[in-house]
């Protein structure tokens, strides 16, 4: 939402350093205002109304200032995120696209509005799962960022890249960018920043994915103890660490250590308040499977219960997942019976 608000108001802050281009000054008028009012719909969440002014101002534009004008640019660019917001990947992404053609064809490239569009592709691309060609898109942004003085946009890019990379199951690429990325990002801001812990997370994930356990337990640590002694972590991030941590833990059977991990998730998660139901059920459902490991059924009984309630209103009754889940939850009540 900032960055449309950014460009949006780069558009009218170019407009007044340039001045007119065109003799129909009510008309240029007309498309300024049109940008404005974008601005100001997409700022208060009225993505509906923010696409319709800003394609407003984008033919007003186009038809006064030609295809490849910085004003033409910024408000394509503009139109792309607002489209994207509304889930409309495939309009956003050829709004990105037709930008990026228009301001690589300026006799004077525009590398700002540039690399907005190349962000957003790949976003968008990355939205209808076209990994391969996100990737492409995400090389030449960093490309252009290594040499931009934009050390929190090359972090970002890298590890935009680097989960493009994992999707294609490329770990050992994915990787080399998460370490580049990470040094990037300590470099400019120091380490134990807790955005930092991200990054370091991230490369802990891709290092499980090979099954370099023991390469990955200590990034994970060290990205826990970053959120844990930072006032402004956000909580989101620490209860993925500690699910990753969980996980890492029972993948190598250490079931104690994974239910500490899982409990310490699954009490944040309730502590935040809302929270997705497949990830408040998928917290509670690995708890519960390492709980019975433990011979902790008393324990795991409710939690599956409640994972049951979350399944059935979002599989329905009858779905194969939710019969095998009250299954399993039978037979631990007749296990439990049998015992007494």
């Amino acid at each position: 939402m900032e960055r449309i608000a950014r460009t949006l108001s780069a558009i009218l802050v170019s407009a007044c350093l340039m001045g007119p281009a065109v003799a129909d000054e009510p008309a240029l008028d007309a498309a300024r205002a049109h940008a404005i009012a974008g601005r100001d719909a997409y700022a208060e969440g009225r993505f509906g109304d923010a696409v319709t002014a800003i394609e407003a101002a984008l033919a007003g534009f186009a038809d006064l200032l030609g295809p490849a004008h910085r004003e033409v640019t910024e408000t394509r660019v503009a139109l792309g995120d607002a489209y994207r917001r509304l889930g409309r990947y495939e309009d956003a992404g050829a709004a990105y696209e037709r930008a990026i053609a228009d301001i690589e064809s300026a006799a004077t490239k525009d590398a700002l509005n540039l690399r907005r569009a190349r962000d957003g592709l790949g976003q968008s691309l990355r939205a209808r799962h076209r990994y391969a060609d996100a990737a492409t898109v995400y090389e030449r942004l960093v490309a252009d960022l290594e040499s931009a003085g934009e050390p929190r946009e090359l972090w970002r890019s890298l590890g935009a890249l680097a989960l493009c990379e994992t999707q294609l199951g490329r770990y050992a690429a994915a990787e080399e960018r998460l370490e580049r990325a990470l040094a990037v990002f300590e470099d400019a801001f120091g380490p134990g920043h807790p955005e930092s812990a991200i990054t370091l997370s991230e490369l802990a994930a891709t290092k499980t994915s090979r099954r370099a356990f023991d390469d990955a337990e200590p990034l994970y640590r060290k990205a826990l103890a970053i959120l844990d002694a930072s006032p402004e972590a956000k909580p989101a991030q620490r209860q993925l660490t500690l699910e990753r941590l969980g996980f890492l833990n029972d993948l190598q059977g250490r079931h104690t250590e994974a239910a500490m991990f899982y409990e310490r998730s699954v009490a944040l998660l309730r502590a935040m308040g809302t929270v997705p139901d497949a990830l408040l059920g998928r917290n509670l459902y690995n708890l519960a499977s390492v709980y019975v490991a433990l011979g902790r059924q008393a324990d795991a009984e409710p939690l599956l219960r409640e994972v049951l309630v979350l399944w059935e209103a979002r599989y329905g009754t009858d779905h194969p997942q939710t019969r095998q889940l009250k299954a399993a939850i039978d037979r631990l009540t007749d296990d439990k019976i049998g015992t007494r």
